[in-house]
């Protein structure tokens, strides 16, 4: 519809992926922009293209897979110990 507000949002993935979601999914490179609203022109009002006005930049990040993440807490959990053994016989 001419003149209408829509709401854009930028999104980038790792082709090899296939999708946005996939690649969310899979633990591949993806990211995303903020969403922006934008005017919409019309053959009948014609003018310049929407200013993408407040379109920021992003980052792409890998999702941790869950084998990555339960290393995290098991080494956090033995330097915790460590550390309360160590405390516990000074």
């Amino acid at each position: 519809a001419p003149l209408q507000p829509a709401v854009l949002q930028a999104r980038v993935w790792a082709a090899a992926a296939g999708s946005y979601e996939a690649a969310a999914g899979s633990g591949q490179l993806y990211g995303a922009s903020k969403p922006i609203t934008v005017i919409l022109g019309s053959s009948q009002f014609p003018g310049p293209a929407p200013l993408m006005d407040g379109l920021e930049s992003f980052r792409l990040v890998p999702e941790p897979t869950i084998r990555s993440l339960a290393f995290l807490g098991a080494a956090l959990l033995v330097g915790r110990r460590l550390s309360f053994e160590g405390r516990k016989w000074a």
